[in-house]
């Protein structure tokens, strides 16, 4: 029983993935992520200071506080200066690739992957609430996908500067996303039980 349950929970849980990443697909194509990103004026001129003062891949923050060199006090003070200054001045932060994004295809394969296994873990949750109404998994679902949301998508918006629509776009795809998945493992679930 064990293991016809753990094959169902896997088999619930890859095709609810595909219908993550088919779903989020659509959303890409939908013109709705364009509402959340801004272009900078001249690109060119950007990329330039950024290979110039950005020479290897990572996380950048401006204003940072340098503190090389410095002792743990001082590096301290620093970071407190900084911390009053920061709000009258230009407020950066971002990824930067000075040599180029990954290729699609593998970032196609990656996010497959991360929306299945993802999915498999919600089917197992759902699984071992035992037997349960479609609206009751799909309601611990968005629990779930709006926890989420709320821990690690709205700091991005509280520490790193993201604008409202950003943050705003990011929960209509969570809620249609997980509202797709929970549904879809909601069902096979009922299918598995005979329901």
């Amino acid at each position: 029983r064990q293991e016809s349950l753990m094959k169902k929970n896997i088999v619930a849980g890859l095709i609810a993935g595909i219908a993550n990443f088919m779903a989020a697909f659509a959303l890409q194509v939908s013109g709705l992520h364009d509402l959340k990103i801004s272009r900078f004026k001249d690109e060119k001129a950007v990329e330039a200071v950024l290979r110039k003062n950005a020479p290897e891949p990572g996380f950048y923050f401006l204003p940072y506080a340098d503190t090389t060199g410095l002792s743990p006090k001082d590096a301290a003070k620093a970071k407190q200066a900084l911390m009053k200054e920061i709000h009258k001045r230009m407020f950066v932060t971002g990824a930067i690739r000075p040599s180029g994004g990954k290729p699609i295809s593998e970032s196609i394969i990656l996010q497959l992957i991360t929306c299945c296994l993802c999915s498999i873990a919600l089917a197992a949750l759902l699984c071992g609430m035992g037997k349960k109404s479609f609206g009751r998994r799909l309601g611990v679902t968005f629990t779930i996908a709006l926890f989420g949301f709320a821990a690690f998508m709205v700091p991005f918006w509280t520490w790193f500067g993201y604008p409202g629509s950003f943050i705003l776009v990011e929960l209509v795809d969570t809620v249609i996303l997980w509202g797709v998945t929970g549904s879809v493992i909601a069902l096979l679930f009922r299918r598995f039980e005979g329901g």
